[in-house]
Parts: structure tokens; C-alpha cells; sequence
């Protein structure tokens, strides 16, 4: 009796627990700061490599960034070190666009953001929490390379460093060197047929590439570990299936993107740049990745704005 008693207690234990949505955990403990290792380890390797490979020899005036040498292309030893290479004309050039699609189809897709038997309040905070994030890391990419005030921060401390926009060697540049001289922009200057020279050029693909396979990993991490809250269904009807596959690929997106971003931060550090140029390139990316989302697990208040990844 006692045992036919047991059985029904497991049974309806079974059944209420498989009733209604269960609370959401994270299944593992976010990365530790420390895991941002990988970045200057990535940066040490790439510069190792171009000292100790007979084959690795960086293009002239390495100290200029893949897009704003004119003739880097000359004689390139390696295909990732022309500036015409496939991923970098559509990839890295176009960095934010495949950053946000990736970002996108994680809110779209993962049972995290979309699952209807969560609260909705609920629901809302933590999609709002995570595009929160996604707008604080744009604003840190927009300042820093695009505009501030004008030039972004990149450009101003160029010039502030003694660089300017130099006449090229060619003739028929096109504009006077007066005219250049005032040219506040590395792409302004390239477009004005100059050479950006003479000042410290923080890396922008350094900054942009770790900024943005930070930013993306982080969230799949946080994304992928939330426990869901929607208890699979016995009769894995078409539907469910068909949903769960578009989970796996949005995963796989997002992982490819952010592989891809560390590869080409590989690629730069081994083709591009002085060694002091990547460098601050990756701590101005490592400050705000930081500020974004590791400083809100001791600081309260801020993390009751931004939030944690699967939290």
C-alpha cells in the first residue's frame, strides 16, 4: 500500500513539475574577467608570429590600418595581408552590420528573450536589458571610430599625436597639401588621395574586432545558458522541431560571426600595425566591454540598468 502510495506521490510530483513554466537559472556561471586573456594573448601570438615567420613580413608603413594605406597591396606575401581580401571588403568593413543581424536573430530566436511563459514584465526587462547593452556597445564603437563631436576619438588622437593628411608621392592626387593638411578624417584623407602619416594610429579594426566578438559571445554565453522556462512537449510536433532548429542556426550565426571577428583580429595582428597601435586599440575595446559587462556584477546600481547576460 505504502509503495502503490509512493508511485502516485512521484507521479503527481512529475506531473506538477512538467505543469507551467519553471523559474529561470543560469545553467553555468558567467565567464570571469579573466577570460578577456584572450585578447592580448590573440594580439601577442599574431605579433610573435610576424617576428618569427621568415614568411610573415608585415606590408610597408606598418603602422597604417588595412584601410588607409594606399599601397599596402603591394607584393602581399600572405592573402590576408591585402586590404582587398574578401573578408575584410565584407566582413570587417561592414563589421556592425553582421554584428547586428547576429545580435537580432539571438533576440528573435532563443527561448531567453521570446518564451510566452515567462511573465511578460519579465520578458520585456530582459529584452530591454539586452538591447540596452547592444546600444551602449554601438555608442563605444560610434564615438570611438566614427564621430565625436566631429572626428571620432581615433582620428582626433592622431592628430593630437602630430599626424596629419600628407600629399601623395603620386601626382594627381587630387586637392592642394594645404588642402589636405586640414582633413580631419583617415577616410577623408584616403578619399583625397593622401597618406594618413605622421601620428599615432590607434588600431581601429583591433578595436572594433574585439568589441564586437565580445560583445557577441557574451551574449550567446548568457543566452545559452538560461535554463528554459517552456518545458518540451511529449508529441514533438513539426512546429517545435522547426523552431528549435531555427534556435540552433541563430547559435551558429552568432558563434560563426563573433570565430570569425577573433580570426581577422588574428589576421591584424600578424599584417598590421605596430605593436603599441594594437594595443591601445584593445584597451579602449577592453574598458568598455568591461564597463558593459563585468563592472555590473559588483556595482548594483548598474546592473539594475544594463543587467547581466541570462540573467
Amino acid at each position: 500500500m505504502s509503495s502503490t502510495n509512493a508511485v502516485r506521490l512521484n507521479g503527481s510530483a512529475r506531473k506538477s513539475s512538467s505543469a507551467g513554466p519553471t523559474s529561470s537559472r543560469p545553467l553555468l556561471p558567467p565567464p570571469p574577467p579573466l577570460s578577456l586573456a584572450l585578447y592580448p594573448l590573440t594580439l601577442l601570438l599574431g605579433s610573435l608570429f610576424s617576428l618569427i615567420s621568415p614568411t610573415a613580413r608585415p606590408p610597408a608603413n606598418t603602422s597604417s590600418s588595412p584601410g588607409v594605406t594606399p599601397n599596402s597591396d603591394t607584393s602581399p606575401v600572405n592573402y590576408f595581408a591585402r586590404k582587398g581580401n574578401i573578408f575584410n571588403v565584407y566582413f570587417v568593413k561592414v563589421g556592425w552590420l553582421w554584428t547586428t543581424l547576429a545580435f537580432l536573430s539571438l533576440l528573435l530566436t532563443q527561448p531567453a528573450f521570446n518564451n510566452r511563459l515567462l511573465p511578460p514584465a519579465a520578458r520585456l526587462k530582459r529584452v530591454g536589458r539586452a538591447i540596452c547593452r547592444y546600444i551602449l556597445v554601438t555608442i563605444a564603437w560610434l564615438l570611438t571610430t566614427q564621430w565625436f563631436f566631429g572626428p571620432g576619438i581615433i582620428d582626433r588622437s592622431f592628430i593630437a599625436t602630430g599626424g596629419k593628411c600628407e600629399s601623395s608621392i603620386e601626382t594627381g592626387s587630387g586637392g592642394s597639401i594645404s588642402e589636405l593638411a586640414v582633413i580631419l578624417t583617415a577616410t577623408a584623407c584616403k578619399a583625397s588621395g593622401g597618406a594618413w602619416t605622421g601620428g599615432h594610429d590607434v588600431s581601429g579594426h583591433v578595436f572594433m574586432l574585439v568589441l564586437t566578438s565580445a560583445f557577441l559571445l557574451l551574449e550567446l554565453q548568457g543566452a545559452s545558458s538560461v535554463e528554459s522556462e517552456m518545458e518540451e512537449p511529449k508529441d514533438r510536433n513539426q512546429y517545435f522541431v522547426q523552431m528549435k532548429l531555427v534556435e540552433k542556426w541563430s547559435r551558429n550565426f552568432t558563434l560563426a560571426v563573433g570565430g570569425l571577428s577573433w580570426w581577422m583580429l588574428l589576421m591584424t595582428a600578424i599584417w598590421f600595425h605596430t605593436w603599441l597601435e594594437k594595443v591601445t586599440g584593445l584597451t579602449l575595446a577592453l574598458g568598455a566591454v568591461y564597463t558593459i559587462y563585468f563592472l555590473p556584477r559588483t556595482l548594483s546600481p548598474w546592473r539594475n540598468i544594463v543587467g547581466i547576460p541570462g540573467g
